[in-house]
């Protein structure tokens, strides 16, 4: 049996309304995490690195100067790319996204020399053992094996490859940290469902 037009119209914009405000909630939360996932990495990385950075007392390699940039770039390509979804621009969306292909290939390769590079700067100014250097390599290793794993994975997915969303289901957006005077590592997960972009960033 069919209903009245009036009721089904009312019915259709009560599900338009459901549907707009849900989606409305649902880009607030991403953005809003974008937001904490890249002030977690400033916060982070600010006694360290930026703020040092800032005043020019950071000496470090020129490798590890490199590495910094890259993924910092990560982190504001994710914020670019939510920020872009949540707004309804998604055509260019997808374009940054396939920029943000060859990019997430970038990181991963810088990511990989930084892992290798940091605990031989360290061994060679004297100070890391070399048992130390060995076991500051398991976790970067790890990241960078899930990292390009999820990389490969979503490339295969044509309507889902966005900007490279390389490690979306690892973390679900948490950053992860890491703490003992030789290593912190922090990353960024992606949102599927939002087609976005992520970024980390590791201290040595």
């Amino acid at each position: 049996m069919a209903l009245p037009g009036h009721v089904a119209a009312d019915t259709r914009e009560l599900l338009r309304e459901q549907v707009v405000s849900a989606q409305r909630r649902s880009h607030q939360f991403y953005v809003g995490l974008t937001v904490l996932l890249m002030a977690t990495v400033v916060t982070g990385f600010w006694p360290t690195y930026f703020g040092t950075f800032l005043i020019g007392g950071v000496a470090r390699p020129l490798v590890m100067h490199a590495h910094g940039a890259i993924f910092t770039g990560w982190m504001l390509l994710l914020f670019l790319q939510v920020g872009l979804a949540a707004s309804g621009n998604v055509r260019l969306h997808r374009r940054v996204g396939t920029f943000g292909i060859w990019y997430g290939a970038a990181v991963w390769i810088m990511g990989v020399i930084a892992t290798f590079a940091a605990p031989v700067i360290h061994v060679q100014r004297g100070e890391w053992p070399l048992d130390q250097a060995a076991g500051f390599l398991i976790l970067p290793i790890g990241d960078m094996i899930l990292f390009g794993g999820f990389f490969g994975r979503r490339r295969e997915v044509p309507e889902q490859a966005g900007c490279a969303q390389a490690a979306d289901c690892r973390r679900d957006g948490l950053a992860g940290v890491r703490r003992g005077g030789a290593h912190e590592s922090l990353a960024a997960g992606f949102f599927p469902d939002l087609d976005g972009a992520n970024g980390g960033a590791r201290r040595v």
